[in-house]
C-alpha cells in the first residue's frame, strides 16, 4: 500500500495531478456535462476556476460522512459507527478508520487521489461461499464460515461513498446501460461506468486491491456494491489516458484538440473571415456526415409530426374525460388542465375584464407592468451600452456565442 497522508490544501492539490474525478471526463464520459480533456486542461493551468457544482454537492459531501458511517454500523457495530463520526466531523481519523486522505504514486507524481474512507486493521473480505466477516489485514487462512475455502485479507480497503437524487441514480440498461445504479445487481456491474473508473484509478493510487461503493438514493434508499476488486487492464487504459494528457498537455502547456463545438468556441470565440477547406478522406467523412445531417433532420420532423398525430388521435378518443383505459383497465392515455399566468398588461384589459379583477389583485398587476417595463428599459441600456464598448475596442470580439450549422450540398440525396 501506498504513503497516504491528511488531505491540506484540496483544491490546490487537484491542479498538480489527476485526481479519480477527473479520469472520466479523460474517458468521454463527462462530454455531455461540457467536461472534455480541454476544459479540464484549462482548469488544471489556472486559466478557468474548479467548478462549483452549488449547494446539491455541497450538501452531498456534508451527508457522505452519515453514509460512510452507515457501512461502518453494518460491519464494526453502532458504537464504531458513532465513534467515526464524531471525529469525521473534526476532520479526524479514528482507529482503523481513515478519513479525509490523499495519496500519490511516487514513481508518477500525476497519479492523485482522495479516498472517502481507507479500512486498515480489520477489514471485510467476501468469501465465495457468500459469508462476508472481518479478518485482520493481510491475513491468511481459512473461511471463518467453515466452508474450507482459502481466505486472503488484503492490506486495506477503500470505501468510496455517493449521494445521489432518484433520477440520476436511475438505470435504464436499454438506454444507458453505463448510467445509474442497478437496483437488483450489486456487484461492481451495477455501479455507473464512469464510478468504476474513479474507484479503479483511487486503488491505483493507494496500491489497494479491494474496494466498496455505497450510494444514498433520494435520501432514503441506501445500496452497497461491492466488493470491487483492482483491474489491472483497466488501471493501465486510466493511466496511459492520465500520462498523455499530462504529459502532451499540462507540462508543455499546450491545448488538447477540441473534441466538441464548446471545445472550439472556447479555443476561438470569434470567427475570422477566412475559409477552411478540406480534402481527401476528411473530405469524403464530411459529405458522409452532412448527408446524416439532413437525413436525421428529415427523419425527426417526421417523427415529430407523428408525434403529435397520434396526440391528436389520442385527444379525440379521450374527449372530456381524464384518463382513457381498455376494458380491462389498462391506462393508455391521461388529461389534465395546465393554469397559464397571464402575460397580458393590465392597460390591455378591456372596461369589462377590469371590472372582474379585485382592487388589490389590480394594483398588484399593475406594479407588475411597471416592474417589467423598467426592467426591459435596463436590458435595452445594457445592450446598448455593450454595443459601444464593442465599438470602441475596434477588432474586438462580437459579443453573443458562436453557431455552427451544415449547409445542404447541391446534389446531395
Amino acid at each position: 500500500m501506498n504513503r497516504y497522508r491528511k488531505i491540506s490544501d484540496f483544491h490546490g492539490v487537484r491542479l498538480t495531478g489527476i485526481g479519480s474525478s477527473d479520469i472520466p471526463t479523460l474517458a468521454g464520459f463527462n462530454k455531455r456535462w461540457g467536461d472534455t480533456p480541454l476544459t479540464l486542461y484549462r482548469e488544471k493551468i489556472g486559466l478557468t476556476p474548479p467548478y462549483d457544482a452549488g449547494p446539491r454537492a455541497e450538501w452531498g459531501h456534508r451527508l457522505e460522512g452519515i453514509v460512510l458511517a452507515k457501512w461502518i454500523e453494518k460491519r464494526y457495530g453502532i458504537e464504531a459507527a458513532s465513534e467515526y463520526l464524531r471525529y469525521k466531523l473534526r476532520g479526524m481519523s479514528v482507529g482503523g478508520f481513515v478519513t479525509d486522505s490523499e495519496c500519490r504514486m511516487k514513481e508518477r507524481p500525476y497519479v492523485l487521489a482522495h479516498a472517502d474512507l481507507v479500512v486498515v486493521g480489520e477489514v471485510p473480505v467476501a468469501c465465495s461461499c457468500g459469508s462476508v466477516d472481518l479478518y485482520p489485514a493481510s491475513w491468511k487462512g481459512a473461511c471463518t464460515a467453515l466452508c474450507g475455502a482459502e481466505i486472503e485479507a488484503p492490506e486495506a480497503v477503500l470505501v468510496e461513498a455517493k449521494v445521489s437524487g432518484m433520477m440520476a441514480a436511475r438505470r435504464d440498461d436499454e438506454e444507458d446501460p453505463d448510467a445509474g445504479y442497478s437496483k437488483t445487481d450489486f456487484t461492481q456491474n451495477g455501479i455507473p461506468a464512469k464510478v468504476f473508473l474513479q474507484v479503479q484509478w483511487q486503488m491505483l493510487a493507494y496500491d489497494v486491491k479491494t474496494a466498496w461503493v455505497i450510494v444514498l438514493v433520494d435520501s432514503g434508499d441506501y445500496r452497497e456494491y461491492g466488493p470491487i476488486i483492482a483491474d489491472p487492464r483497466t488501471q493501465e487504459k486510466c493511466l496511459t489516458l492520465a500520462e498523455r494528457f499530462w504529459r502532451d498537455c499540462v507540462e508543455p502547456r499546450r491545448e488538447p484538440k477540441p473534441e466538441t463545438w464548446d471545445d472550439v468556441q472556447l479555443m476561438w470565440p470569434a470567427t475570422k473571415d477566412l475559409t477552411a477547406t478540406v480534402g481527401g478522406e476528411d473530405e469524403l467523412k464530411v459529405r458522409e456526415m452532412s448527408g446524416e445531417y439532413f437525413d436525421i433532420s428529415r427523419r425527426m420532423k417526421a417523427l415529430s409530426e407523428r408525434k403529435d398525430e397520434i396526440v391528436d388521435a389520442f385527444g379525440i378518443l379521450i374527449g372530456e374525460n381524464s384518463v382513457l383505459t381498455s376494458a380491462e383497465g389498462v391506462k393508455f392515455a391521461s388529461s389534465w388542465t395546465v393554469d397559464k399566468p397571464s402575460v397580458k398588461k393590465y392597460a390591455d384589459l378591456t372596461d369589462g375584464e377590469r371590472a372582474t379583477v379585485p382592487e388589490d389583485l389590480a394594483e398588484r398587476w399593475k406594479k407588475r407592468d411597471e416592474m417589467n417595463a423598467e426592467i426591459a428599459a435596463i436590458e435595452r441600456a445594457i445592450a446598448e451600452d455593450a454595443v459601444k464598448i464593442e465599438a470602441l475596442k475596434g477588432d474586438a470580439v462580437k459579443t453573443g456565442y458562436r453557431v455552427c450549422r451544415p449547409t445542404k450540398i447541391k446534389g446531395a440525396a
